[in-house]
């Protein structure tokens, strides 16, 4: 192995001859027989393995990692999340409108059906969504409840099976193989007349009418929003009050919607509308009867799912639905016809849906209360300091003129009091590094023009020093 020559104390100032190596090579050869000649050949060859044991490990780690989505990281995840939005949203909106009120194509006619294509669309899109989880890193906490990123891919797959996986795979598989199902399968209802099979038929077809059900199964996967939400979280910049507002006007709107398709679909498992919430004794919705014939083609027979309902379409139906659950939610109607005489299912879900519209109710009106008692913490204290300056003034019989300037002096400082009560309030909950991020972002502007102005003064110093006698 070449070295450096030596040099002399004389020459480079060393006390003793200096020989090193030339290479990066070299030093690492040189490093490793230093270290041989110290601590013997058997330790050295085992902390070498050692070392290349880790090494392997780490780059398969590394390659392994490769196929981690990590949500903050990866560029279009954003994009994707806007998807499964809308994908979910139409889950929670259209799946039970289409329950409650459009009827089921049957037969090969069902793939020329626009709502059984629009479902295919959403199960390719939950199914990629599916297997997209099993490489997304994933958010936990440590043992000092401290947020962390899993990237290990093991890890991902392990914990995703564990947790969400049977619950997706049921909101996809069961309500897939229901609606294929009848597509290899006659209009029950029109093979009934054709074949006159009376009740028997009429059996198949509430049969049906009940799996016809099996599709609100989907509103299981409105557990993924939580996902989604946990995600966006962050980037959301409204204020609590107006989330508050926001989630009350939703659930008061959703929970109507569902109420109407709910009762749309108890309507249609009954043999005949006129013992239902739209007979003539009651709401009046289905005046003439309709009795299904093998001269309906599939298309006519679902654009209502309510057998025998004449004179009405979904649109009507559903409006007047809405109204109903409205007020029973709210508590301000809907239950003059209960309970019912003529059927005792019917009465059993409306005691039900007024139960759970109760319970609602009570939600969105504790919500909104609480918006209005706590909407901003800042204008509640500077309200308290106003009543307490208003009873020291009273409690001491100031004059009007000095009480006067004493609250347009609370009035005209109340911005900065604000300000300095929410910087009390969050940048203590930040790390100390942040912190200081935050702060100089703050008051970048104020700084900035107080450095100009003392360049400015020591610039101008020598100046006016020199003019002085």
């Amino acid at each position: 192995m070449p070295y450096v020559e030596g040099v002399s104390a004389a020459q480079g100032g060393f006390t003793r001859t200096a020989s090193w190596p030339k290479t990066g090579l070299e030093m690492r050869t040189f490093r490793r027989k230093l270290y041989e000649k110290r601590h013997g050949m058997t330790l050295a060859n085992k902390y070498r393995q050692q070392t290349q044991n880790m090494a392997r490990w780490l780059a398969s780690r590394e390659h392994s990692n490769r196929l981690v989505l990590h949500p903050r990281r990866t560029s279009w995840f954003g994009y994707w999340d806007v998807v499964t939005t809308l994908a979910l949203l139409y889950t929670a909106i259209i799946t039970p409108f289409e329950a409650g009120f459009i009827g089921t194509v049957y037969g090969p006619a069902a793939w020329a059906d626009i709502w059984f294509l629009i479902n295919r669309v959403l199960d390719l899109v939950f199914l990629f969504d599916l297997v997209l989880q099993f490489f997304v890193a994933y958010e936990t906490r440590d043992d000092r409840g401290g947020s962390i990123w899993v990237e290990d891919h093991s890890l991902i797959i392990r914990h995703y099976l564990r947790s969400w996986f049977a619950v997706d795979s049921f909101t996809i598989f069961v309500p897939f193989g229901f609606d294929i199902y009848q597509t290899v399968i006659p209009d029950p209802a029109i093979a009934a007349t054709e074949e006159g099979a009376g009740d028997g038929g009429g059996g198949a077809v509430v049969v049906l009418r009940v799996l016809r059900a099996v599709r609100l199964v989907k509103l299981v996967r409105l557990v993924r929003a939580s996902r989604v939400f946990e995600r966006w979280k962050s980037k959301i910049s409204m204020s609590h009050a107006t989330k508050t507002v926001f989630r009350a006007i939703s659930m008061t709107l959703i929970g109507a919607h569902w109420y109407a398709c709910v009762m749309a679909l108890e309507a249609s498992l009954h043999d005949s509308p006129e013992s239902t919430w739209l007979g003539s004794e009651r709401y009046g919705y289905c005046k003439d009867p309709v009795v299904p014939s093998a001269s309906m083609t599939p298309t006519t027979s679902a654009e209502l799912s309510i057998a025998g309902c004449g004179g009405a379409n979904p649109g009507s139906l559903y409006l007047g639905a809405f109204s109903w659950s409205l007020m029973v939610i709210t508590g301000t109607g809907g239950t003059d016809h209960y309970p019912s005489s003529m059927s005792q299912g019917e009465t059993i879900v409306v005691m039900t849906l007024v139960l759970v519209g109760a319970l609602i109710w009570t939600q969105v009106l504790a919500m909104f209360c609480d918006v209005a008692t706590n909407a901003d913490p800042g204008v509640i204290e500077f309200r308290q300091r106003l009543d307490s300056l208003n009873s020291y003034i009273h409690t001491n019989n100031l004059p009007a003129g000095m009480a006067r300037r004493m609250r347009e002096y609370l009035h005209q400082t109340q911005e900065m009091k604000l300000r300095e009560f929410h910087a009390a309030s969050v940048l203590p909950l930040l790390s100390d590094a942040l912190q200081i991020e935050v702060v100089m972002h703050v008051y970048a502007t104020p700084l900035r023009t107080a450095l100009h102005g003392s360049s400015s003064i020591a610039q101008a110093g020598p100046c006016v020093s020199a003019d002085r006698p």
